[in-house]
C-alpha cells in the first residue's frame, strides 16, 4: 500500500487519465462508487445523512457518494458549498448527473435554512468539501462548517482527507474536521502519518479507485507501508539442515554503571529473534549478572574507560549504544567499531548521541540507525519540531546523504533506505511508550540482519514484529501494567500472528 503527497496524487490521476486513457468522469465514477461501498457498511436506513460538497475534486466526489447512497436506499441531505458556476471538470458532470437523477441539492450560498444546523441534527456527516491541496487558514463558509462538523454528536466520514488537513509533510494549517472514520482513495497521504495530523483522520480505511497496474512505478519516490504479507513474505523459513552459524555471529556492545540492564534487553530480544551466536560486550563489573541472566550469551568484559579488545572482525553484524554512556571511553567505542566492524553495524542510543555523521561517510559496509525524534534532531542540527513536522523528507535526507538506513521510531516508524526507498510500520501502541523498548528493538535489528536475504526486510520486519509484539500484549493487558521484558517475552506471538494464515 502507497503513501503520497498531494502532488503525487494528482500526478497520477493525470497519468491514468492521459497516458492509459481512462476518461476522468469514470475515474471519479470509481473513486466514489468505492467510498460509498464501504461507508454503506456501517448506515443504516433510519440514519439522517448529510453530504457536504465542495468545488474540486473531493466535491465531485461526494455527488457520486450521494447518488450511490440514493441507489441502496438511503436519502441523504446533499449540501454545495460553493456557488453553481463554481463547478468544472468531472465535478460538474456528476454534480449534473445527480441532478439529472432528481436529486435536490441544498446550496449554502442561497440562505434560507443554515447548513450548519442541518450538520448539528445530523447522524451522519459525509465530508467531501476539499481536498488534498489545502494549506493555510480556512476561508468562509469553510471555516464555519468545519466547526460545525467538529461540534456535531454526528458520526463524521471523511472522504480520502479530512477537510482542513494538508496531504503533505511541513505544511502549515489551522483547522481541520475531526474525522470519525476516513475513506482514503487509492493510497495513503503522508500526513495521515503526522503525530499533529494523523488523529485528524480516525479510522482509516484504503479503497482501490482502478489505478492501472504500474502506475506507482511512474512516482519518483517509493513510500509504502509495511504491512503483514511483506512480512510473511519475506520472514525467513528455517530448515531442518540449519545450524547456528546459519544465522550469524552477533555482538552488542553497552552499558555502563548506571545503566546495566539496557545491553541485556537488547541481548534477550537478539537470542529471541534468531540470533544463532551472540556475544555481549559489557564493562566486567557487571558480567556475572549479565551470566546469570542470559546464560546463551558469551560475554567479552572490559574495563570502562578502557577500548575495546574483542576482534569485531569476526562478527557479522554488531549493534552499540544500548546503556553505552556518553563518555570519552564511550566515543572510542563507537569509533572503533565504525571503523573496524566488518558487518552491519547498528548504532542505537548513547551512540546516536556520540556519532559525527561524517564518520559515516568511512563505512563500506550497511550501517543501521534507530534514533527518536529527539535524536535525529540532534544529528541533522535541526529541531524537534521541525524533524516532527517532516519525518518522511529528514530521514530520506539524511539516509540518502549518508548511505545508512534511517529507522525514526515514533507512533508510525518510518524506514529509510540508503538509496531513497521507505517504509512506514502499521504495527505498535502505547505498549512501547517506555524505557527500553528501543533496546529491544536495536536487539531485534541486529538479529534480522543476519538471518534475513534483504536488509530492507531485515529491518522492516524487525520493527513489524517489535510493534506487533506491543499489540499482542494489549489484547488483554492495559498499557500502563506492561514491562519492557514483558514486549521480548510476547515475541512468540508476534512471530505466531504473521506465521498463520487466517
Amino acid at each position: 500500500m502507497r503513501v503520497v503527497t498531494g502532488s503525487e496524487m494528482r500526478d497520477l490521476d493525470q497519468w491514468t487519465m492521459q497516458d492509459f486513457g481512462m476518461p476522468g468522469e469514470m475515474l471519479m465514477e470509481n473513486a466514489g462508487r468505492a467510498a460509498a461501498g464501504r461507508m454503506l457498511t456501517r448506515l443504516t436506513l433510519d440514519e439522517r445523512v448529510i453530504v457536504l460538497c465542495g468545488s474540486g475534486n473531493n466535491g465531485g466526489d461526494g455527488f457520486v457518494i450521494a447518488r450511490c447512497l440514493y441507489e441502496a436506499g438511503i436519502c441523504p441531505e446533499v449540501w454545495l458549498i460553493p456557488e453553481e458556476n463554481r463547478l468544472s471538470g468531472e465535478a460538474k458532470f456528476h454534480y449534473g448527473l445527480l441532478l439529472q437523477c432528481g436529486i435536490q441539492v441544498n446550496s449554502v450560498q442561497a440562505g434560507g435554512k443554515r447548513c450548519e444546523d442541518v450538520i448539528a441534527a445530523a447522524d451522519v456527516v459525509i465530508d467531501a468539501m476539499l481536498g488534498t491541496g489545502v494549506s493555510g487558514e480556512l476561508r468562509e463558509p469553510y471555516a464555519s462548517l468545519v466547526a460545525a462538523c467538529n461540534e456535531t454528536a454526528a458520526r463524521v466520514e471523511a472522504v480520502d482527507i479530512p477537510s482542513g488537513l494538508p496531504a503533505d509533510e511541513g505544511v502549515m494549517w489551522h483547522t481541520a474536521v475531526q474525522a470519525d472514520f476516513t475513506v482514503v482513495l487509492a493510497a495513503y497521504k503522508e500526513s495521515s502519518f503526522l503525530p499533529r495530523t494523523a488523529p485528524f483522520y480516525g479510522e482509516i480505511e484504503v479503497v482501490s479507485i482502478g489505478l492501472p497496474p504500474g502506475t506507482y512505478d511512474l512516482l519518483k519516490y517509493e513510500r509504502r507501508l509495511w504491512q503483514r504479507v511483506d512480512v510473511q513474505t519475506t520472514l525467513p523459513v528455517r530448515s531442518a539442515e540449519d545450524y547456528k552459524s546459519t544465522y550469524g555471529k552477533g555482538l552488542i556492545v553497552g552499558g555502563s554503571e548506571t545503566m546495566p540492564g539496557a545491553p541485556l534487553l537488547a541481548g534477550e530480544a537478539a537470542l529471541k529473534s534468531g540470533t544463532g551466536l551472540l556475544t555481549l560486550a559489557l564493562p566486567a563489573s557487571f558480567t556475572s549478572a549479565a551470566a546469570s541472566r542470559l546464560p546463551e550469551a558469551m560475554l567479552q568484559p572490559f574495563s570502562e574507560g578502557v577500548r575495546l579488545s574483542a576482534d569485531v572482525t569476526k562478527f557479522d553484524a554488531a549493534a552499540c549504544g544500548p546503556g553505552l554512556g556518553r563518555d570519552e571511553a564511550a566515543a572510542h567505542l563507537v569509533q572503533h567499531l565504525i571503523y573496524k566492524t566488518d558487518g552491519v553495524l547498528i548504532l542505537d542510543a548513547d551512540a546516536l548521541h556520540i556519532l559525527r555523521p561524517s564518520e559515516l561517510k568511512s563505512r563500506r559496509k550497511p550501517t543501521v540507525l534507530t534514533p527518536h525524534a529527539g535524536e535525529l534532531a540532534a544529528l541533522t542540527g535541526l529541531s524537534v519540531e521541525e524533524v516532527l513536522q517532516a519525518p518522511f523528507q529528514t530521514s530520506f535526507n539524511f539516509a540518502t546523504a549518508y548511505g545508512v538506513y534511517v529507522v525514526m521510531k515514533g507512533a508510525h516508524t518510518i524506514t529509510s533506505t540508503p538509496d531513497g526507498r521507505q517504509f512506514v510500520n502499521p504495527t505498535g501502541n502505547a505498549v512501547l511508550a517506555r524505557g527500553g523498548t528501543g533496546d529491544v528493538l536495536t536487539g531485534m535489528v541486529l538479529a534480522f540482519t543476519m538471518s534475513h536475504t534483504t536488509l530492507d526486510a531485515a529491518v522492516a520486519n524487525a520493527v513489524y514484529l517489535h510493534g506487533a509484539a506491543a499489540d499482542a500484549l494489549a489484547v488483554t493487558v492495559p498499557p500502563h501494567a506492561v514491562k519492557t521484558s514483558d514486549v521480548i517475552s510476547a515475541l512468540p506471538l508476534a512471530f505466531q500472528s504473521v506465521e498463520s494464515t487466517d
